[in-house]
């Protein structure tokens, strides 16, 4: 904008040439047509002259730079005021340039193209700046969320726990009462005048509140490893192997079963915990070799950049990996209790542990090929 008409239609005519332009003769006018745009139609420069009538640069300058809708617009002011105190008080008031009369076409183009393209910077600055602020308000909304799920997961897994191990006791002495008096019966009655039928339904009887009494105290046990707090320390894991044979030697007897132990990494954990993970790894396979003639169970690891993976192989049972989903879960079997006797708790407690300690556990195997389980714990300090 400017008083003057050649001036407006020199300054019309060269920026026609690569922008779309619009010319008004005086500051009050130039407001005007910009507030009648409002958000339809938004300027992306003013280029206005400093001494006009009605209202001049300045004030137009101030106008604008009040209105948060037009705040941002580049302003350059355009002044035959060469020194340097109008170039100071026009940059103070808020113009982003001062262009002095008599200007060159090449420095005008020059001034708007740069403060063009600096209007452009600003705006993508300010976007990506609304952006990282609305995802940093979703992450804080996700985190949030995660919390209170956590705390709820953590309390219904208090709860779970406390249920567990409150059946469990309650369940105990019923179960035991079963079993003794069954046995006090057996001992009353004179088995010469028992039939067949009736001493297999006490033996049933005996044998079924064993049987559960041994899935109560699995089941405690279980639901106690929540609650252990765990104490880590550097285990030699080759000790522990050692430690659980000799557990396991008195099953051992009259069988032919052949060991074949690889040398085992040391891991940090917590060794009481980790020596039930393989109590109960290696007791299964003795346990589902028991029916080969020759037996060969192998011990073994693997040491990776960011953890150790240790695995059990056999040469017994295997199991049918269509049924794999169901391997580690509590009171779940893939064998017949009259086959292969057990709860179906180990393996539950066995991943729990694992878990416990920031590792991974799987499986393969196949039906009669016997069967391998891997578990992995992590180099750097285990997760309580």
């Amino acid at each position: 904008m400017d008083d003057n008409a050649d001036m407006r239609g020199y300054l019309r005519r060269l920026l026609n040439q690569y922008y779309e332009v619009e010319t008004v003769n005086d500051g009050l006018a130039a407001l005007t047509a910009i507030r009648r745009g409002g958000s339809a139609k938004v300027y992306d420069l003013v280029l206005t002259d400093v001494m006009m009538p009605k209202m001049d640069g300045f004030e137009l300058l101030r106008s604008l730079r009040a209105n948060p809708n037009t705040q941002t617009i580049p302003i350059i002011l355009l002044s035959a005021r060469a020194g340097e105190e109008s170039r100071v008080e026009g940059l103070e008031t808020g113009a982003d340039d001062y262009l002095i009369k008599p200007f060159s076409a090449r420095e005008l183009l020059a001034r708007v193209n740069a403060n063009l393209q600096l209007a452009q910077l600003r705006r993508e600055a300010v976007y990506r700046e609304q952006v990282m602020q609305a995802v940093q308000t979703l992450n804080d909304r996700l985190e949030q969320q995660v919390k209170a799920r956590t705390a709820q997961l953590e309390a219904i897994n208090q709860e779970l726990e406390a249920f567990s191990s409150s059946i469990s006791h309650d369940l105990r002495t019923p179960l035991r009462y079963i079993s003794s008096f069954t046995e006090r019966l057996r001992g009353k009655l004179d088995a010469t005048l028992l039939d067949t039928s009736s001493l297999q339904t006490l033996n049933i009887i005996t044998q079924s509140a064993l049987q559960a009494e041994k899935m109560v105290d699995d089941l405690l046990e279980f639901s106690r490893l929540g609650q252990t707090e765990m104490h880590l320390t550097t285990v030699n894991i080759s000790q522990l192997v050692q430690q659980v044979q000799a557990q396991l030697q008195p099953e051992l007897v009259g069988r032919s079963l052949h060991w074949q132990i690889e040398p085992l990494a040391a891991v940090e954990g917590d060794p009481a915990l980790l020596q039930l993970v393989l109590q109960n790894l290696l007791s299964n396979a003795v346990k589902y070799t028991r029916n080969n003639t020759e037996a060969t169970i192998t011990i073994g690891s693997i040491e990776q950049e960011e953890e150790v993976i240790f695995f059990v192989k056999d040469n017994g049972a295997g199991f049918d990996m269509k049924y794999y989903d169901r391997l580690f879960s509590i009171f779940q079997r893939l064998h017949p209790q009259e086959e292969f006797a057990g709860t179906g708790v180990g393996l539950a407690t066995v991943r729990r542990i694992v878990h416990r300690h920031g590792g991974r556990i799987w499986a393969e195997g196949a039906t009669g090929q016997g069967a391998t389980f891997y578990f992995s714990l992590p180099k750097h300090e285990a997760r309580l």
